[in-house]
């Protein structure tokens, strides 16, 4: 018999018992009472209750995934080591109107080509390839893959010459080749955010899953089939060994842990180039923020947006902007509990204005970076915080506002209204920290020495 039933044992020596585990009552007393056919009988029937209760349980709850935008899970996605993402235990979904279901783990490693939604091949000759299939010069791992933009049949006799440039092509007998980056190698991963879609099952309910450097649609399928359901960001430049720090030995394009977000755990914001401090329950961009001309951008080499970028800044346009896009600057204990592990009373190397974000090392070539991945928190630039300060008078000040960042005044303020900075500059030196501040500034103040970090509430709020 498959199925095991309840035991009901009384008091007693347990002789002639309902219920031992040589003695279930289905099997044994129903067949003294009835006959061995009947015992038969009665245990395939509970068997076959018991299936359709199980049954219609997951029917049920597929009825449920199949709800408009769906979601539900048990633990939220996490990375599992330096280079792979885990899935939940349990998670229900919705996919394009049908319901799919995943009821154990899955790891996937994103060194592995066959994970990626280019499903880069090594190239064979004399082989038939259509056209958008990719394959790598050598292994799955190569810097460059390439792709076919014709459908035919590779030469018999000759080795391609594979372009080293993105964009450049090669003839391969009857296939043309494009090179293109290679997101299964770290290199190609180092300081940008990837994602993992789950892919409609036409067979059953079980989805599949692949990674994508596209956060729209992957390649080589539309959003009538899969939907994006997790994201992370790769570290973008080694740690090195740094000791007591959550990072110390992680390279480039490894996974930032604290990165990893899913349709439940992540910023009321757009999540990218974000990681999630636990302590302070907020999210904050991982890079000093930039102009890319319509937002500010929290990216690996950008340009700090401060009051010396082609487009200026003070801490109230800082504020205003992120606000528009559904972040804010940090208050001071998020930026102080997200910045430890950071280095201490020292400053960046060269004690003068990087300009741009990230990977930077101070004065002693340790690597400017927080427990959680945080990149430049001290002695490179000051950064807005949204913590005010007042102070008296009795006149009307332009405190708020500063022709060189506004077109117009939006008001005045009665003495003068400080905004506080954080971290320190890159000139500081000792007084360089994660609880640094400048609390003699006001917050229309236009200096080349003053940025911004955005940060976002969480969408759903945790617990410790």
């Amino acid at each position: 018999m498959s199925k095991k039933y309840p035991n009901i044992v009384p008091a007693g020596d347990k002789t002639q018992s309902l219920g031992t585990s040589e003695k279930r009552w289905a099997e044994v007393h129903a067949g003294k009472i009835e006959g061995e056919n009947f015992a038969g009988r009665l245990a395939e029937i509970i068997d076959s209750l018991a299936t359709k209760t199980a049954l219609a349980e997951v029917e049920g709850k597929i009825g449920t995934a199949s709800a408009p935008l769906y979601f539900t899970l048990d633990t939220p996605f996490a990375a599992s080591g330096k280079r792979a993402i885990k899935t939940p235990n349990i998670l229900w979904l919705n996919i394009n109107g049908k319901g799919h279901k995943l009821t154990s783990a899955l790891t996937f490693d994103v060194d592995m080509a066959a994970n990626w939604d280019l499903k880069a091949t090594p190239w064979s000759k004399h082989t038939s390839y259509t056209a958008g299939d990719y394959v790598t010069s050598t292994d799955e791992q190569g810097i460059y893959c390439y792709k076919a933009t014709t459908t035919g049949t590779t030469s018999a006799t000759l080795t391609p010459e594979w372009p080293q440039e993105v964009g450049k092509t090669v003839n391969d007998g009857e296939v043309v080749w494009e090179c293109c980056t290679n997101p299964a190698n770290p290199v190609n991963r180092a300081g940008k955010d990837f994602y993992l879609y789950a892919i409609y099952s036409t067979a059953d309910v079980v989805p599949k899953f692949t990674f994508s450097a596209n956060s729209t649609v992957p390649e080589g399928y539309d959003a009538d089939t899969t939907r994006k359901i997790c994201g992370f960001h790769c570290l973008c430049a080694d740690v090195g060994t740094i000791d007591g720090h959550a990072l110390t030995g992680y390279v480039a394009g490894d996974i930032l842990p604290a990165s990893v977000w899913d349709l439940y755990h992540r910023p009321k914001s757009e999540p990218e180039s974000m990681v999630y401090d636990r302590f302070s329950d907020a999210w904050l961009d991982i890079y000093g923020d930039s102009w890319d001309g319509k937002k500010l951008v929290s990216v690996y080499g950008g340009v700090w947006a401060d009051g010396a970028s082609e487009k200026k800044w003070h801490g109230e346009a800082s504020l205003e902007q992120l606000m528009r896009q559904g972040k804010r600057l940090p208050w001071r204990y998020e930026f102080q509990m997200a910045a430890r592990g950071s280095n201490e009373g020292t400053n960046i190397k060269g004690s003068a204005d990087p300009n741009t974000t990230g990977g930077h090392v101070d004065t002693a070539e340790r690597r400017m970076i927080s427990d959680i991945g945080l990149e430049d928190c001290c002695g490179v630039l000051w950064q807005w915080g949204n913590d005010l300060g007042f102070a008296g008078g009795n006149g009307w000040t332009d405190s708020v506002y500063n022709s060189a960042v506004d077109d117009k005044k939006y008001g005045q303020t009665y003495g003068s209204l400080f905004r506080l900075l954080f971290g320190a500059i890159w000139s500081d030196g000792a007084s360089c920290g994660s609880r640094s501040a400048y609390c003699a500034r006001v917050s229309s103040s236009v200096d080349a020495d003053c940025g911004c970090r955005g940060a976002s509430e969480p969408l759903h709020r945790q617990t410790l």
